[in-house]
């Protein structure tokens, strides 16, 4: 790994990086470091015996050697001035003998000596000799994707070879803040964390470097998407491997706890957390795990809440907040003209000191391309009015710059809830033209691929996979935030974007919105425009989730649920000729039909329909699925398939039970052996009223065969080992810095 890109790091990084070069060559004799600009011109000095050493740092890999002797020039009289024994010069270029001697005759040879000046040819050789601190600045070669597949896991490929494209690409702005120790503690501690956070405080970020410190080490990523299952799937025991399941919850998290997602999680957990040799990180925004609490019981167990780590800015040290706006800055492709309107009067302390302060808001505000139609001096008052009303900073693009067919395509991405193929996003834009009547002829009028172009890099982002798929996904979070938050204003347009969305996103989305920001009146003209849209081509994966979110859905009037549900004909059941897969919302659906007695399909269908679902054996479902093929085949009076699928579940709870109990945290409050008994008693309350949601008769004689294979005194010895080693401290943050000569440091210029 001998190959660096310096362009990577920025000047106060360099210093850093000299620095601790020398440090490694020098152990015995400590560096003290200076305040730039207030030392006299000093970046770090470490003593000898008798001798002072002065440390000069100057990056330059931007600059032209002019520039650099222009500098050293400026430099030179305070040399003078310290009068050190050595001076030694880092300087991120090449120089020959020629350039050297040069800047010799500038600092004065009674000082300056060749071999002290150290060159990037010098820097990279002793990057290369020191291990750890080549990966300490992981920058300077993440770029490389040679390097960067030689220490990746050969099993890392698909998306999650593209989750570390990202990494790479917001590598260079990142600022390893104290949250970074705080969370791995944490993680190394228990083997899982969840970070918590408001929108933009950088939950993904730190999710990101947590990542990447630990695929270092050689452990496999695994990126979960849409479903804990995927990471239960691949668990290998002897392997390390890192799993990450961002925005865990979603923003669909009444969806996810429909599907039962919130225990499978819980259960996930408890799983890593017994395996050494795994790591699990979990994100979501901290008023949606909030959400989830308060919707489901499970997530106020008491383990799981000794995971959580929260990123709050308010005790953000000012330093890291200064670093991080420093860092953005010195990336922008800012004019010099708008730089200056922030190092004037020190306005960058205004900046990082501001309640608002927030890395995605500086991400937006340094962003030449989103203030292009602002004038330099006009540029501050842009910065102070974003901070003011951070929920706005999207507001001039959206209803100033942006074509009224890229405003729809971004507002059909932002609705869609997650990345959408091209080839779908394509048909979507076309439909929501031909559902609210658009006159292609005007002139205003802007084809499909045009108004992609438009769209990418100002509200889109655009992947290409290594299959060479194309998705598109909002640029940042923050687009949808200023969407949902003005959507309000959109409710008469919102039927026709859900009608011209064909993904079964949309629909998760759908449910979503519904239940905290669409009117009840919203919904139903949803529903009709959905109805009246709706196309052959739907596949039957579309229909069954259209018909599961209608009719779960409160703010539905029964007709409106019937009239989807008509949908459904015996061609969608599995098991025809097209379908040979089980669909347990499939039976969710019939069994609701079934209930409502609204029958369309024939009766003999639907038994046809149960008796193929079990006809390869009840053994393959889980305890989900179990219950509601009991449910239908109570509603359809077939006692045989009762009678098979109620000796599955005492089979199933007979060879489970111990671990589910286990893992469901639901009893962690036993500790005393003494309290077996009761313990006994309440899983057995427990049991039998989950094994009553299948409707099927349970006698205690059966219940207590199941409490055969339970032990309760094995829980309660799991409940003291695990409440054991968990007391590490959340709350250790500093009460923060108020240091402003640091901050001044930070953003000194030469």
């Amino acid at each position: 790994m001998n190959s660096y890109d310096f362009s990577r790091i920025n000047d106060k990084e360099f210093e850093d990086l000299v620095i601790d070069l020398l440090q490694a060559e020098n152990p015995d004799c400590p560096i003290e470091r200076f305040m730039a600009g207030r030392d006299g011109g000093i970046d770090g000095r470490f003593y000898h015996i008798s001798d002072t050493v002065i440390i000069q740092c100057k990056q330059y890999v931007k600059s032209s050697y002019s520039s650099l002797l222009n500098s050293l020039k400026h430099e030179a009289p305070k040399v003078k001035v310290l009068n050190p024994n050595r001076y030694i010069l880092a300087i991120c270029q090449e120089l020959t003998n020629k350039r050297k001697e040069e800047i010799i005759k500038i600092i004065g040879k009674e000082y300056l000596k060749s071999d002290d000046i150290i060159t990037a040819a010098d820097i990279t050789h002793k990057i290369s000799l020191n291990k750890s601190i080549e990966r300490k600045y992981y920058k300077l070669w993440l770029n490389s994707t040679s390097v960067l597949f030689n220490l990746l896991h050969n099993d890392i490929i698909g998306k999650s070879l593209n989750f570390i494209e990202q990494i790479k690409e917001n590598a260079d702005k990142y600022v390893e803040t104290q949250d970074l120790a705080r969370a791995k503690k944490i993680l190394e501690a228990s083997g899982v964390i969840i970070i918590t956070g408001d929108p933009g405080v950088g939950k993904t970020t730190l999710a990101e470097q947590i990542c990447l410190t630990y695929i270092l080490d050689g452990y496999q990523l695994i990126l979960i998407e849409d479903d804990v299952s995927e990471g239960e799937r691949v668990i290998s025991p002897d392997s390390k491997q890192f799993f990450l399941y961002d925005d865990f919850l979603g923003r669909n998290y009444l969806d996810a706890i429909r599907n039962k997602e919130d225990s499978k999680i819980v259960r996930f957990i408890n799983r890593i957390r017994r395996c050494e040799n795994k790591k699990l990180v979990l994100t979501s925004r901290t008023t949606i795990l909030n959400q989830g609490k308060a919707t489901s019981e499970i997530f106020h167990i008491n383990n799981t809440e000794k995971h959580e780590y929260e990123v709050e800015l308010k005790k953000l040290d000012i330093i890291d907040k200064a670093k991080v706006l420093y860092s953005h800055l010195w990336l922008s492709e800012l004019p010099i003209k708008y730089l200056d309107c922030i190092w004037e009067d020190k306005r960058y302390k205004k900046i990082v000191s501001h309640a608002n302060y927030n890395p995605r808001l500086i991400s937006f505000l340094t962003d030449y391309n989103k203030i292009l139609h602002l004038p330099a001096e006009s540029y501050w008052e842009h910065i102070t009015n974003s901070l003011d009303n951070p929920s706005e900073i999207w507001h001039h693009m959206f209803t100033k710059q942006l074509p009224y067919n890229v405003y729809n395509l971004t507002y059909l991405v932002s609705l869609n809830n997650g990345m959408i193929n091209e080839e779908t996003l394509e048909e979507s834009y076309e439909n929501f033209l031909d559902i609210t009547n658009y006159d292609r002829t005007q002139r205003s009028y802007i084809p499909f691929i045009e108004c992609v172009r438009l769209s990418v890099k100002s509200t889109l982002q655009r992947k290409i996979d290594k299959s060479g798929t194309i998705t598109y996904d909002v640029l940042n979070p923050s687009v949808s935030d200023y969407l949902t938050n003005k959507i309000n204003e959109n409710q008469k347009i919102i039927p026709s974007y859900f009608s011209a969305l064909t993904s079964i996103r949309s629909l998760h989305n759908l449910r979503n919105l519904s239940s905290k920001h669409l009117s009840e009146r919203v919904v139903i003209q949803t529903v009709k425009c959905i109805l009246q849209n709706i196309s052959k081509k739907n596949s039957t994966q579309y229909i069954i989730e259209l018909i599961q979110t209608i009719i779960s859905n409160p703010k539905v009037d029964n007709e409106s649920k019937i009239n989807v549900a008509k949908l459904l004909g015996s061609n969608h059941l599995p098991f025809s000729e097209k379908n040979s897969i089980y669909d347990n919302d499939m039976t969710i659906i019939l069994v609701w039909m079934l209930n409502n007695n609204c029958l369309w399909i024939d009766k003999d269908d639907i038994l046809n329909y149960l008796a193929n679902s079990v006809a390869n054996g009840v053994d393959v479902f889980n305890l989900d699925e179990l219950t509601v093929l009991a449910q239908m085949a109570i509603l359809l009076h077939d006692q045989n398939i009762s009678i098979m699928l109620k000796n599955q579940l005492i089979e199933f709870w007979g060879e489970t039970i111990q671990d589910f109990i286990k893992d469901s945290n639901d009893f962690n409050s036993y500790y005393n052996p003494d309290e077996s008994d009761n313990l006994y008693d309440e899983v057995k309350i427990y049991v039998k009223e989950l094994l009553s949601e299948s409707k099927l008769h349970f006698i205690d004689a059966e219940i207590e065969s199941i409490l055969d294979n339970f032990d309760p005194i094995d829980i309660i010895e799991n409940n003291i080992q695990t409440s054991s080693g968990w007391d590490y401290d959340n709350d250790d943050r500093p009460s923060g810095s108020n240091d402003y000569d640091a901050v001044d440091d930070i953003f000194h210029r030469e």
